[in-house]
C-alpha cells in the first residue's frame, strides 16, 4: 500500500510505502525485493523525488531488506533534529 505525498523542500511528489508484507512461507525468496523494485520503477517513472517508509526498530529482517535496497535513516536537509510524530484520532 503506497500513498503519494508532496515534498515541499523539493516541490515534487514523494511516494510513501505504508504497508509492505510478504507471506511467511515465501520470505527470503526475493518477493519483498521485487515489490520494492516495482515501487521504485513506478515512482521514478512518475518523477517522484523520493521513497519513504517507516519500520519498527526491532524488525531486523525488514530493516535488512530496506538497508540492502538503499534506504537510510531520515535526515532533514538541515542540521536541526527532526521527529516523526503521530496523533491518533477517533472517528466522529
Amino acid at each position: 500500500v503506497c500513498f503519494v505525498g508532496l515534498s515541499t523542500f523539493h516541490a515534487a511528489p514523494i511516494l510513501n510505502i505504508h504497508d509492505l508484507a510478504v507471506v511467511p512461507g515465501v520470505r527470503g525468496q526475493g518477493v519483498g525485493r521485487a515489490l520494492l523494485t516495482a515501487v521504485e520503477r513506478f515512482a521514478t517513472a512518475q518523477r517522484h523525488c523520493k521513497l519513504t517508509l517507516e519500520v519498527r526498530d526491532d524488525n531486523t529482517s525488514a530493516r535488512g531488506l530496506y538497508d540492502s535496497f538503499g534506504f537510510t535513516d531520515f535526515v532533514l536537509e538541515c542540521p536541526t533534529p527532526t521527529r516523526f510524530l503521530c496523533k491518533m484520532l477517533t472517528p466522529a
